[in-house]
């Protein structure tokens, strides 16, 4: 014979339950954050648990014990949900009546709750009652905010430069070859600049690295505020910052870039003196990308090392200009 066999503790638990109500206190006070019992033949009145009103900052006696009172604190999103557990619930008990709503606190804010419940049915399997119980998530929901956030920062860390939140190295060079398959449908010409502080190592030398720091910022920030709203912009590394300029010329792009190198120099000065940069460009398909033989990255490497011949071009011949 296949006989569940019960601890002989959870029997004597059962019958203590209905013969001392100092237990059944003890768990619905203690032990749950709130505990219902619902009338489902009329379904207008439920019995809540005093710890249930006092979860949301209420007297008991302030409140009724109608269904709509309780359903009128409950943030409206989360009853539809709720709703539609209970129908799919009393249709067919396997489906689990247990989702986690927002109840509006007496203050104004809201609280996350978790609701579980069962349905209890008359012989006929209708169901007649609705037992349930709940607990507050909110310090859970709290902490899953901030993660989301956290994950959030870190995932813009991964791509933009913590000190001037301009692109970094790696997140530019994927948005660069996103940006050589569009010029390529579009068949339009791309070009690139390369922009590097003029003395920095002087400036961080003299003023000090925090000095520096500063220097660099202010340097993004006059970029962000010269460049085109449709230039791409990155911090390639050190002093060193990057542009990608769409459907851009040879010829308009030292243009821009001439606009960006004067704008600098009258824009910062670090002491008594301007900042200056100076700037190596590059272009690629003067009239068209399109038809160029080459994948995405390499076209990216190849601007790259042109841009860069330029910018050393520039040093090499007294710095604060643009060369190609």
């Amino acid at each position: 014979m296949n006989m569940e066999v019960k601890n002989f503790l959870e029997t004597e638990l059962f019958e203590k339950l209905s013969s001392e109500p100092s237990i059944f206190e003890f768990l619905h006070s203690k032990c749950l954050d709130g505990l219902f019992f619902r009338d489902l033949e009329k379904n207008e009145v439920e019995w809540m648990s005093d710890s249930f009103w006092k979860l949301l900052g209420y007297d008991p006696s302030e409140v009724d014990d109608t269904i709509q009172s309780r359903r009128n604190r409950i943030h409206p999103d989360d009853l539809i949900t709720a709703h539609e557990n209970y129908v799919m619930h009393c249709e067919d008990s396997s489906h689990p009546y247990d989702q986690i709503v927002r109840y509006k606190h007496k203050d104004g804010s809201y609280v996350w709750v978790r609701c579980r419940g069962m349905v209890i049915r008359d012989d006929s399997g209708k169901p007649i009652r609705l037992l349930g119980v709940h607990y507050d998530v909110t310090k859970l929901k709290e902490t899953e905010a901030l993660l989301k956030q956290k994950n959030i920062e870190l995932e813009k860390l991964a791509r933009h430069d913590y000190q001037t939140s301009l692109f970094n190295r790696y997140a530019f060079a994927e948005v660069f070859e996103q940006q050589v398959l569009l010029a390529s449908r579009e068949q339009v010409p791309l070009s690139l600049a390369m922009i590097d502080i003029d003395h920095f190592k002087n400036i961080n030398d003299s003023f000090g690295h925090q000095h520096g720091d500063k220097i660099l910022i202010e340097v993004a920030h006059c970029l962000q505020s010269l460049v085109r709203d449709s230039d791409i912009l990155g911090r390639f590394g050190g002093e060193e910052f990057i542009v990608l300029m769409f459907n851009t010329s040879h010829k308009e792009a030292r243009l821009a870039a001439e606009r960006i190198r004067k704008g600098i120099e009258h824009c910062i000065l670090s002491g008594t003196k301007p900042v200056t940069v100076s700037i190596g460009i590059s272009t690629l398909g003067e009239k068209s990308i399109a038809g160029i033989d080459l994948a995405p990255s390499e076209i990216y490497d190849e601007m790259l090392s042109r841009s860069d011949k330029a910018l050393y071009k520039a040093k090499q011949t007294g710095r604060n200009k643009t060369c190609e």
